[in-house]
């Protein structure tokens, strides 16, 4: 076994004799915590920030550090509970009284972590001059750097789900202290002692913590919502024996190096001889065992996206080009029914009696430039204003009747056949959330493009970046119904017919919302009076708010066994 291991853990120097508002015995700081201003939350957050800082500069002894920051862990987390009132659950970019709270809920995490660091690492210290078997200390300090690393790798959890709901990036020296630390609890071979949980409640081993941390940073939060981020930060210490850790290579998905980086793809960065690899069958195997059960644990779109995270690497299909061009964006199904139905109201989409048809090409977006209705309203002129007008003129230009949906003006940075990056130039509104359907339109008279959010990252400088993958260029905007013994069970709701997809031998699919639909649904496709009837075969998109799903004919006749969903239908519905 290695007895030496090279790691900076940036501790502070330890030069302080003594705290300012209590003394440094675990009976003093008792009664020091129980006299503590809870209803005052700022101000007890001043005290506890106060004695949590001095005590990582503090000199005294591992035993006695760890006794007294786990009296301190409790008021801490109560506090902290209270504080997430004011940045949980609020719009993504969270107002000055959100962010303060945030940011005091992440320092006292940070000292808290940085004494069992400091905790941790003196007791190592220690534990390399104790190497005799009748050593009466050895137990006794493999047990407490057992606890402390394993409260500092908890800890690094709670900061990441705090990081994760406002998809900003994992606090700096997180990853590094997590890596390296785990890697001292398996050289000292304390890394699969059981330890008591800081609530009480359970056991839980280094190693556990340690994957819990890598299973919940490896399952892609940013293409989360909140809630489902905090079923899978709940989940992942479950599941953590679903992983497994190894020094080789082979049968993994992720690996883990002793940098400041989370896991990642092990074929797509360097690794070196000390690597650690995430194998993941056994997790998969899981996910699949859940998908199966009559009840679910999690909804079944979220267990979707874990199954498709964890079973193997995603490699892009497209390359990304950088690009600097401005884009109309609407987010939310029922504002990109409305602009892919050219500004048409759904009930005139599903209206039963047939209205008559425009000629036009298969797929064309709205209707032909010189039969466009006066009353439509014209979304660039809206958002862009008159771009042929020259400037002094522009106080001129005429006022429009308000829209329906108000489109959002984005910048792109970088696309691809698959979808596109967009910058927000102004706080983007307050139910932005990934899984969404959205409408693209990237030239004036070009039409809209349907798609998904899928993914959401806020940058250090609180700039709001977003990826929208696109489904489809061209889609054909209708209404669908459940039917039940061939009659309509349910009211109308938007969906979009998307084509065939010959790039990635994706056959004809109907994008709609997350409600009611599955997999053997008989459903009842309207498009301005005119329908059919089909079956839903399979699921292949699910978030939260909507599904897609790939179909064929309800009632194939016989001379119709082969039905094309990509002419069949299209030929019904004259498009």
């Amino acid at each position: 076994m290695m007895t030496t291991y090279e790691f900076d853990a940036n501790l502070p120097t330890l030069n302080r004799q003594h705290l300012t508002l209590v003394k440094h015995t675990p009976a003093q700081m008792q009664l020091w915590v129980h006299s503590l201003p809870v209803s005052h939350p700022l101000e007890c957050g001043k005290l506890l920030y106060q004695t949590l800082t001095e005590l990582s500069t503090l000199n005294i002894e591992a035993n006695l550090r760890f006794e007294l920051v786990e009296i301190l862990y409790t008021p801490v987390m109560v506090l902290i509970a209270s504080l997430e009132k004011s940045y949980t659950n609020l719009a993504l970019v969270l107002p000055i009284q959100g962010r303060r709270a945030l940011a005091l809920a992440q320092t006292l995490r940070h000292y808290l972590a940085l004494n069992y660091k400091i905790t941790a690492m003196q007791t190592f210290e220690k534990l390399k001059g104790k190497m005799g078997f009748l050593d009466l200390g050895r137990k006794s300090g493999q047990q407490l750097a057992a606890t402390s690393v394993q409260r500092v790798l908890n800890i690094a959890q709670q900061i990441l789900l705090d990081c994760y709901r406002q998809y900003e990036q994992a606090s700096m020296g997180l990853w590094v202290d997590a890596h390296n630390l785990a890697r001292l609890a398996q050289l000292n071979g304390v890394f699969e002692h059981k330890v008591t949980k800081s609530d009480g409640t359970n056991v839980q081993t280094v190693k556990q913590a340690y994957l819990a941390l890598v299973l919940f940073a490896g399952s892609q939060a940013n293409k989360l919502r909140p809630n489902e981020i905090e079923n899978v930060y709940y989940y992942s210490q479950q599941w953590a024996d679903f992983l497994e850790l190894k020094t080789e290579s082979a049968a993994s998905l992720l690996v883990c190096n002793k940098d400041d980086n989370p896991p990642r793809y092990h074929h797509l960065i360097a690794t070196a001889y000390d690597s650690w690899y995430i194998g993941n069958a056994p997790l998969v195997a899981h996910l699949r065992q859940c998908l199966a059960e009559p009840t679910l644990i999690l909804p079944r779109h979220l267990l979707f996206h874990l199954l498709s995270v964890w079973s193997e690497a995603k490699d892009r299909m497209f390359v990304r080009r950088p690009v600097h061009k401005s884009v109309l964006l609407s987010v939310g199904m029922s504002s990109a029914h409305y602009y892919i139905s050219n500004q048409v109201a759904f009930s005139e989409v599903v209206k039963e009696d047939e209205k008559e048809e425009i000629e036009q090409p298969k797929f064309l977006f709205g209707l032909e430039e010189d039969k466009v209705p006066t009353e439509h309203i014209d979304a660039w002129q809206l958002c862009y204003g008159n771009v042929d007008a020259i400037a002094d003129e522009q106080q001129n230009l005429p006022n429009l009747p308000q829209m329906t949906y108000m489109p959002y003006r984005l910048k792109a940075i970088d696309r691809s056949p698959a979808g596109q990056k967009l910058v927000w130039s102004e706080p983007p509104p307050v139910g932005l959330r990934v899984g969404e359907a959205i409408a693209l339109s990237e030239e004036r008279d070009q039409g809209w493009g349907v798609g998904v959010l899928h993914w959401i990252q806020q940058k250090s400088d609180k700039t709001i970046e977003v990826g929208v993958e696109i489904l489809a260029a061209e889609p054909k905007p209708c209404g669908v119904c459940l039917l039940k013994n061939n009659k309509p069970s349910s009211a109308y709701m938007r969906a979009f017919l998307i084509p065939e997809m010959l790039s990635v031998e994706q056959p004809p699919t109907l994008m709609t919302l997350n409600a009611g639909l599955t997999i053997g649904s008989m459903v009842r496709v309207r498009h301005f009076g005119q329908e059919m009837d089909i079956k839903l075969t399979k699921l292949v998109l699910t978030t939260q708010s909507l599904n897609q799903f790939e179909y064929t004919a309800a009632h194939p006749t016989d001379t119709d066994q082969q039905f094309d969903p990509n002419e069949s239908l299209w030929k019904k519905l004259n498009v």
